[in-house]
């Protein structure tokens, strides 16, 4: 069918409207399913779209409207597909929350966290998911520690110490197994160097630290001091920001902390 022989009709089909538009069927129904366009359902369960509402879309016969909704649905197919890899993510990481003996789903509220503060800083959007992706997997590198050791409820030896230590480098070799999280690797890795230069596992200091680990630093200290452990209760919330305020500039990035300080997440 021609476009010429649909410029009078009001009503299309799936099929017809990917034809006016120069898209695919199944860009039409991803449209559909995702609630950018309406449709009616026939008695078959076909659907049939008005021209009023690909109007809405910006459409018309003389424009390239068809290649912009294309990278358009590609970007929405994208953030689905994004989410459903946080979901998953957020599922596997809950259950070895209680290793270390914290309130469950730290990496969760660590990424929440990150996030949040990666708004205030005015990130990007392709910036943020990696941050929020690299603040939920953290501490992977953790999976490689015996339980022993993260499970111990007494003192840890400084040979446990520093087996612990290594998890940045653990977390790192494992991203860097997935092709698409390859680009996190620098971010899991560094997120225990302090901005004094006195952190590791490689002692980096200042902006030589990537900014979504300079981030995720200071959303996990954040948890770490506002949760339950078997030997103390979380830190009150302005305790935990007088905290922040007190290592900005040694163990945080002023800059960062500042903003976060300025915008704390809200008290649950």
């Amino acid at each position: 069918m021609k476009k010429n022989n649909l410029k009078e009709k009001e009503l299309l089909s799936a099929r017809e409207a990917a034809i006016a538009l120069n898209v695919t069927p199944q860009t039409i129904k991803n449209y559909i399913y995702a609630g950018r366009l309406k449709s009616l359902k026939t008695p078959g369960g076909q659907h049939r779209i008005r021209r009023s509402d690909l109007n809405s879309l910006g459409f018309s016969p003389d424009n390239k409207n068809g290649e912009v909704m294309e990278q358009d649905d590609l970007s929405l197919l994208f953030n689905q597909l994004f989410q459903n890899y946080l979901e998953a993510i957020k599922v596997l990481l809950t259950s070895f929350d209680h290793r270390e003996g914290i309130t469950a789903g730290h990496a969760i509220r660590v990424a929440e966290y990150a996030s949040l503060l990666g708004k205030n800083l005015k990130l990007p959007e392709k910036q943020l998911q990696n941050l929020q992706l690299a603040a939920l997997l953290h501490d992977v590198g953790k999976l490689e520690i015996s339980d022993n050791v993260m499970s111990k409820a007494g003192k840890l030896t400084s040979e446990e110490s520093l087996m612990i230590k290594e998890h940045p480098k653990l977390g790192e070799k494992i991203v860097d197994e997935v092709n698409f999280l390859k680009p996190l690797r620098g971010f899991i890795r560094h997120h225990h160097e302090r901005y004094d230069g006195k952190g590791y596992p490689d002692g980096l200091s200042g902006e030589s630290i990537e900014l979504e680990a300079r981030i995720i630093a200071i959303a996990d200290a954040f948890d770490f001091m506002k949760s339950d452990l078997p030997y103390r209760r979380g830190v009150p919330m302005d305790a935990c920001i007088r905290e922040i305020k007190k290592c900005s500039g040694t163990q945080f990035d002023p800059q960062v902390a500042k903003v976060f300080i300025n915008h704390p997440p809200r008290e649950s």
